[in-house]
């Protein structure tokens, strides 16, 4: 245990971080399938990293970045965004361009649809997330090995609001 007891609140981005890879590791298989109209297809992502590294295996999603503003006054406002990027490849450049939007669409709807109590679970600080956006962006499909590749990033923003002080 800690000796240091902070009176002011401040925000563990690792956590918020970690849920939400766990929570599209569990469900993008389904989140996959509805995305392609109910039929499967669409491998699920074969690798998750929290850092930027050279990615090698394929479907891949990687936190690009963690951004927090925190704003004190008798409640702590905070304004939270991540961005992640996944990276698909195929052999056709037809169907990777058609695959693209659909893991994009998948991974909209999961971080859209995470529950509250799964986006603050082992926060060290009660947390309460009051409002969500999101943002996805596809970069220019270019050649990877003998294959293509596809990358988007999607930035997913919420407002937390918690106690400023610590009790």
């Amino acid at each position: 245990m800690s000796e240091w007891q902070p009176n002011i609140n401040v925000l563990d981005a690792t956590q918020i971080r970690d849920n939400l890879l766990n929570f599209i590791d569990a469900n993008q298989v389904e989140a996959l399938k509805w995305s392609n109209g109910g039929a499967s297809g669409l491998p699920a992502i074969a690798d998750f990293h929290k850092s930027p590294r050279l990615v090698t295996v394929f479907p891949a999603t990687t936190v690009l970045q963690i951004d927090h503003k925190s704003k004190y006054e008798s409640i702590l406002e905070i304004d939270f965004s991540i961005v992640f990027e996944t990276a698909i490849i195929h052999g056709n450049k037809d169907t990777l361009a058609d695959r693209g939007p659909k893991y994009s669409m998948a991974f909209e709807s999961m971080l859209s649809n995470v529950p509250e109590t799964t986006f603050n679970q082992d926060s060290i600080i009660e947390i309460t997330s009051t409002g969500m956006g999101l943002e996805t962006t596809f970069a220019v499909q270019g050649k990877y090995k003998n294959q293509f590749i596809e990358v988007f990033q999607t930035r997913a923003s919420w407002h937390i609001e918690a106690s400023a002080f610590s009790e």
